[in-house]
């Protein structure tokens, strides 16, 4: 039994996929909620966050933002777009000198982490997102297993 619709190779045939500029227009309007993000297409509903995921999180922003030479900056749970994708990673690394991002998100990482924890086979999905938007290095922290 499948445990998604989307599961059903039947019913992912006849999906429509949203386009960025749709995503954008439906979010802009209201209708996307707080918390989505556009994977391949397909709208996701983020999962709520524990306290160990949101505080290894802050602790390597921290880190990474003492750390990072000053052409460098990091940004924590903030959206970062593709193509037809649009994630909201926990730490992105990007380049500082070239925008303040006011007009756009980037759409280039030096470096993508995420922390997981019940989200770890959705993030593993994200590497070939991520590969294919041409980012050199993206690391999963596994809660579970506490291993990168």
């Amino acid at each position: 039994m499948a445990n998604s619709i989307l599961d059903n190779p039947e019913v992912r045939k006849i999906t429509i996929p949203l386009s960025l500029e749709a995503y954008h227009d439906l979010g802009k309007k209201g209708y996307i909620q707080e918390g989505s993000e556009l994977l391949e297409g397909v709208l996701i509903e983020k999962m709520p966050e524990d306290p160990i995921h949101s505080s290894i999180v802050s602790r390597i922003y921290k880190y990474l933002l003492k750390n990072l030479p000053e052409n460098l900056t990091v940004r924590q749970e903030n959206l970062i777009s593709f193509k037809d994708s649009e994630p909201e990673p926990d730490l992105a690394i990007v380049d500082s000198e070239k925008t303040d991002y006011s007009e756009s998100h980037p759409n280039y990482s030096h470096l993508i982490i995420e922390v997981a924890k019940s989200t770890i086979n959705l993030d593993r999905e994200k590497a070939r997102i991520y590969s294919n938007a041409n980012i050199p290095e993206y690391w999963i922290i596994n809660l579970n297993n506490l291993e990168i």
